[in-house]
C-alpha cells in the first residue's frame, strides 16, 4: 500500500457532540427546531471494540437528527473506560469527532496506521447483521479535531425511542433555521491543516480568504480578523477557522481547549429576529459580526450555547456572491 494512497471516503457523516444525549436532544428541538431525534444503544457482547489498542466492552448511548443534509450525533458512553474520557474529563463534553464514510473501514483503518495516527477506538461487528463499524483517529494536531471513519451496516436496530413523538413535530416556526452553512473548526494554521484534509482524504481544493470586519465581542467593540480555509462537501461547508486578531471567540477557544470543532453556522432568513429569540430564551449572545463576505452584506451573531448544546451556535445571514 502506498504512502501517498489517499483514503476513499463517500463524504461526511456528521459531527459528534458529547453530551446528556436525551436531555440535550430535547434541547435542540424544544429550543432550535432542530430534530427530530432518534435514540439507539450501540454496543453490547456482540460489539469488537478496542479502546487505545486494548479490548474493552463498549456500550454507547446515542441520539441522531438531521438538520439540512448534515447529521447530529449526540453520544455518551454508557461503559467505563470509554472513548470520550478525556475530553469529559477536561471540559465536561463538547464537539469531539467529526465522521466520514467509508466502504471498507478494514482498509481505511491501516491506511490511518501507516500513515502514523493513533487509533482511539475501533468497534466492527455493529449492527443487525453485524457488518457494520467505526473507528476513531487522534487526527487533531494534523486536522483539528478527532476524526471516525464509518461504515454503515446494511440493517440498524430499530430505535429505543424518538423525540418528539410522530404526532408532534410541528415546530411552530422557531429559529426559521434553513440548514447548516459551515461547519467551523478552530485550527492554527488554515493552510496547513488543509494540506493534510488534502493529502489523506483527497478533500480541495480549497479556497483560502482573509475576513474582516467591525464586530462585538463580550459587549465590547473590535476589530476582528481571521483565515479561512473553505471547501463544500454537498450543500453544507467545512471551514478551517485561523484567528489573526484578539480577543476573538476563535482564539479564546484555542487558548482554552486547544484545536477543536468551534461551532455550527445555521442559516437564518434575518439574524435580528432570530437573535431576540434566542436571547429571550435565555441564551447570551456573546459575538456579532456585518458587513462581510463578497458584497458587505453578510450578518452573523454567536450566542453561549457550549454547556447547553456542546458547542458554539452560530445564526448567520449569509452574504451574496459566496
Amino acid at each position: 500500500m502506498s504512502a501517498a494512497e489517499k483514503i476513499e471516503t463517500k463524504g461526511v457523516w456528521h459531527f459528534a457532540i458529547i453530551k446528556d444525549v436525551r436531555e440535550t436532544a430535547k434541547r435542540f428541538w424544544d429550543d432550535l427546531g432542530i430534530g427530530p431525534w432518534q435514540f439507539l444503544t450501540i454496543g453490547g457482547p456482540d460489539i469488537r471494540a478496542a479502546l487505545h489498542g486494548k479490548p474493552v466492552d463498549l456500550k454507547v448511548s446515542a441520539g441522531v437528527a438531521q438538520v439540512g443534509s448534515m447529521f447530529i450525533a449526540l453520544d455518551k458512553a454508557i461503559t467505563s473506560p470509554g472513548p470520550y474520557d478525556e475530553i469529559e474529563a477536561k471540559r465536561g463534553g463538547g464537539a469531539h469527532h467529526l465522521a466520514f464514510l467509508v466502504d471498507d473501514l478494514v482498509k481505511a483503518e491501516a491506511q490511518m496506521i501507516e500513515r502514523g495516527y493513533g487509533v482511539i477506538l475501533s468497534g466492527h461487528g455493529i449492527g443487525v447483521n453485524a457488518d457494520g463499524g467505526g473507528s476513531y483517529f487522534d487526527a487533531i494536531e494534523n486536522m483539528g479535531t478527532v476524526i471516525e471513519f464509518a461504515q454503515v451496516p446494511r440493517e440498524m436496530p430499530a430505535p429505543d425511542a424518538m423525540y418528539p413523538a410522530a404526532d408532534k413535530l410541528d415546530t411552530g416556526g422557531k429559529l426559521g433555521i434553513k440548514g447548516p452553512v459551515h461547519l467551523a473548526i478552530a485550527v492554527r494554521d488554515a493552510e496547513k491543516a488543509a494540506g493534510h484534509y488534502q493529502d489523506l482524504l483527497g478533500i480541495g481544493p480549497w479556497r483560502i480568504e482573509t475576513f474582516k470586519s467591525d464586530a462585538t465581542y463580550m459587549g465590547k467593540a473590535i476589530s476582528i480578523s481571521l483565515k479561512a480555509a473553505a471547501i463544500n462537501l454537498g450543500p453544507f461547508m467545512l471551514a478551517l477557522e485561523q484567528p489573526l486578531s484578539s480577543p476573538s471567540p476563535l482564539q479564546d477557544f484555542l487558548d482554552k481547549n486547544g484545536q477543536g470543532i468551534h461551532h455550527v453556522c445555521l442559516a437564518v432568513d434575518e439574524v435580528g429576529p432570530a437573535a431576540e429569540k434566542m436571547e429571550k430564551m435565555g441564551y447570551a449572545k456573546i459575538f456579532t459580526a456585518s458587513g462581510f463576505g463578497p458584497n458587505k452584506d453578510g450578518e452573523a451573531a454567536y450566542f453561549d450555547t457550549e454547556k447547553t448544546f456542546g458547542i458554539t451556535i452560530e445564526l448567520a445571514k449569509v452574504p451574496t456572491g459566496m
